[in-house]
């Protein structure tokens, strides 16, 4: 789950930020387990003659629960 977009554009550049919830379902012996994690994506991207592009991506992990372990 993506939200809460900040869009930052300046010529062909762009810079973009959205924070995420992701959970993770575990397999096997692990299947009644889930890890949830918060965090935050910071993206730079490039207009090309194709559109738009991610050119570089950073994840800041601001807090999980459950297992980080997990095998998912």
């Amino acid at each position: 789950l993506l939200g809460n977009y900040d869009i930052q554009v300046n010529g062909d550049e762009a810079q973009t930020t959205c924070y995420l919830a992701a959970m993770h379902a575990g397999l096997g012996d692990y299947a009644s387990e889930v890890l949830t994690v918060w965090g935050e994506y910071s993206d730079k991207l490039v207009r090309t003659a194709d559109g738009w592009r991610i050119v570089h991506r950073t994840l800041t992990s601001l807090h999980a629960q459950g297992d980080i372990g997990l095998n998912a």
